[in-house]
């Protein structure tokens, strides 16, 4: 099965990935105190999730066996 180019798909973050963003984000707001750098930063993110959304289409899958995600299992 191939991909629809045109098509939009679904961001998912792993645990991992949103601790690690929360992390981030705690990190500008206690340790430096800056509140703007954090909304900016989370904004950002979020953006990122966005366009990755719609261009995924154009990416090649990740064959690495511990994602299960292959060419094949689509």
């Amino acid at each position: 099965m191939g991909w629809n180019k045109d098509t939009d798909f679904k961001v998912i973050f792993t645990d991992k990935a949103e601790k690690q963003a929360q992390q981030i984000l705690d990190y500008l707001v206690y340790e430096l105190e800056n509140m703007q750098a954090a909304l900016s930063v989370e904004q950002d993110m979020k953006d990122t999730a966005a366009r990755l959304s719609y261009m995924v289409g154009s990416l090649k899958l990740c064959n690495d066996a511990g994602f299960g995600l292959s060419d094949d299992s689509l």
